[in-house]
């Protein structure tokens, strides 16, 4: 062999001898393996369409003209004939009786404490927990559209506020306070110049102050079978309120919301199953309701949902997006792109010490990216809390060893 032949083969096998080792240099250096912890977590599968909530209503209508005062919030129960409002001559009149009103209210609960022998006979530790409730309760209300929990929240606080300056001596009673606002109350109830004249409830049932139109556009005997395009309708239109309505009356805890479905979203709905409604712009939680019926025309298909619940939040609510939970699954959350079939199996590869292990999976439910899979503790085989999904590797098999 040539020396120049002899020259050329060293240099390639010196560059060969220096790929190999920095191939395998990467690998090492440069090729670790990342992993992810996988927890335990429980998310709903669900759907967002259009909806509105009907009732039965009976509406509050005044006679006489001025201005309305409110002695009920929404949301509070009245008896049949029980007065709801006054309505005076004046809005100056008006505003005068509702301040008196929010003193009274403030005099009472200052007497109250009074009377509840709380000096020296009530735990501080209870009341500093009471005092941080009643604290985050009103940062939490704060932060919604919610003014009169907001009221309320300021006023349970006040309250627990002064409970503490009772039990803890820094006041001996409230009686100075009482007499001033009982003095602001007698000032005045002597400037209100007209007379009330009091609205009654026409029917027992769940107060509400507000009237949209809506309290008589769809016939609530005939809701079972409301089709799609009677649905179509309520959410296009905007009725004009009665004239001289000045609330209503929900006579039933039973009530209805009703929705455009398209036909995958019909599939999921089976008539009688509980389902969770979410309306997305009220803060109450998730209300339990029973799928009433599903009925179809020509390609579009009304969901029917029946409501128990009844609460000042919902009383109020008509047109809104909610989400339907449908149903809700617990286990571990793995993002699909981690997933292989290994002998006609689903799983993942874990870390396992400085191995790869593989894990099977046991899925609950799969959608948006992710599956749920059920945990078993007693399968040693599947995955597991707290196991380390590997994330950054599809080269691997069962037990094979990582640098």
């Amino acid at each position: 062999m040539s020396e120049p032949l002899k020259w050329l083969l060293r240099i390639a096998i010196s560059v060969f001898l220096l790929a190999y080792v920095g191939i395998q240099a990467y690998r090492v250096f440069y090729h670790s393996v990342r992993s992810q912890h996988v927890t335990l977590t429980t998310v709903s599968d669900s759907v967002t369409v259009n909806s509105i909530a009907l009732q039965e209503n009976k509406l509050i209508t005044k006679s006489d003209s001025g201005v309305v005062d409110y002695l009920r919030t929404n949301g509070e129960h009245v008896s049949q004939d029980g007065t709801v409002a006054n309505v005076y001559a004046t809005a100056q009149d008006a505003q005068n009786a509702e301040t008196v009103q929010a003193l009274q209210t403030k005099v009472s609960n200052l007497q109250n404490i009074g009377s509840s022998n709380t000096a020296g006979a009530t735990d501080i530790s209870v009341l500093n927990t009471a005092l941080q409730e009643s604290y985050l309760k009103l940062a939490q209300t704060t932060d919604s559209s919610d003014l009169e929990g907001l009221t309320d929240a300021r006023d349970d606080l006040l309250n627990y506020m002064n409970h503490k300056q009772l039990a803890t001596g820094s006041v001996t009673d409230f009686n100075s306070q009482i007499t001033t606002l009982q003095n602001k109350v007698s000032t005045l109830q002597s400037q209100i110049k007209s007379s009330a004249k009091a609205i009654t409830a026409p029917a027992t049932g769940t107060f509400v102050s507000s009237v949209d139109g809506y309290e008589n556009a769809y016939d609530i005997s005939k809701i079972q079978s409301i089709q799609p395009t009677d649905v179509e309708k309520l959410l296009k239109e905007n009725p004009t309120p009665e004239k001289d309505a000045i609330g209503k009356i929900v006579p039933s805890f039973q009530w209805y919301v009703v929705a455009l479905v398209n036909a995958n979203q019909a599939q999921k709905l089976s008539v009688h199953s509980q389902v969770d409604l979410r309306f997305l712009l009220s803060s109450e939680d998730a209300v339990p309701a029973t799928v009433l019926s599903v009925n179809a025309a020509k390609g579009k298909y009304a969901a029917v949902f029946t409501c128990s619940n009844m609460t000042k939040n919902l009383a109020t609510i008509r047109k809104q997006n909610v989400q339907i939970q449908l149903a809700q699954y617990t286990g571990l959350q793995i993002a699909n792109q981690y997933i292989h079939v290994v002998n006609g199996k689903k799983g993942v590869y874990i870390l396992d010490g400085n191995a790869a292990r593989f894990r099977t999976i046991s899925p609950s439910y799969s959608g948006n990216g992710y599956t749920i899979s059920a945990v078993d503790t007693t399968d040693t085989k599947r995955l597991q809390v707290d196991d380390s999904i590997i994330v950054n590797r599809d080269d691997l098999h069962d037990g094979q060893l990582l640098q």
